[in-house]
């Protein structure tokens, strides 16, 4: 499992070749994940200037129509480090560099759509949190916040809002320091804040990557060092 929980394009300088003011780059920058940049035609190319100068292995990007893509890392004065092609398989997905790129001050964003116009909805980039350990209890269960109403005649009215996924891992470490790992985790996070997060990256099929939070602390019991730790991710839009 991986997480980006700390994103070095915060705060930085947002452009885009054929930006739509409606809908400008800068809402790449925000914290709702629906909050989206669009373009004017089929392609855009965004460039974002990070405020200091980063080591980057991962990247994170989701809620667009994009049927393919590639991201491009400068480092110091801009000079191309590498080029990667977007898997847009799933949305939101993630992107992994061959290996930590280290100083890295620009990153560029190409995407193409078969529409008349692309959209994305987020991008977040930064060193990714592992925890080599994914074997556990897993739940994909749904938060549903629709309200219905039925009378007892049987007459049903309905405010149907898009079930958001919920899913409670629990791990079973091998020792105490990966236990307090897992701790550590949500102690640096916290409840609410959004990260993105790719559960088993050879099983997406299984279980897509998401942008979500902790919903609540970890449940941590057991008997002396045999521990079972529960960590409770929301989906966040």
């Amino acid at each position: 499992m991986r997480i980006i929980n700390d994103n070095k394009l915060h705060n930085g300088t947002y452009s885009a070749t054929n930006e739509s003011l409606n809908y400008p780059v800068s809402n790449l920058d925000d914290p709702f994940l629906a909050k989206r940049a669009q373009s004017t035609s089929s392609t855009e190319t965004i460039t974002i200037y990070l405020t200091t100068a980063s080591t980057i292995d991962a990247v994170g990007h989701g809620l667009t129509n994009a049927n393919s893509g590639t991201i491009r890392l400068y480092t110091g004065a801009y000079t191309l480090a590498e080029t990667i092609t977007m898997d847009l398989t799933y949305d939101p997905c993630m992107t992994y560099m061959t290996s930590a790129i280290s100083s890295v001050t620009k990153i560029e964003v190409d995407l193409a759509a078969t529409a008349t116009s692309v959209y994305i909805g987020g991008i977040s980039a930064g060193e990714y949190y592992e925890v080599k350990y994914p074997l556990s209890d897993i739940s994909r269960g749904q938060q549903d916040n629709s309200s219905w109403i039925q009378t007892i005649s049987g007459h049903s009215l309905s405010n149907y809002q898009e079930p958001l996924r919920s899913v409670p891992l629990t791990f079973h470490p091998s020792t105490i320091a990966e236990s307090n790992l897992l701790i550590e985790l949500y102690r640096d996070i916290g409840i609410g804040t959004p990260f993105f997060v790719d559960f088993f990256e050879e099983y997406r099929a299984l279980l897509p990557p998401l942008y979500a939070c902790f919903s609540s602390p970890p449940d941590d019991t057991g008997i002396a060092v045999n521990r079972s730790i529960t960590l409770n991710f929301q989906e966040c839009k």
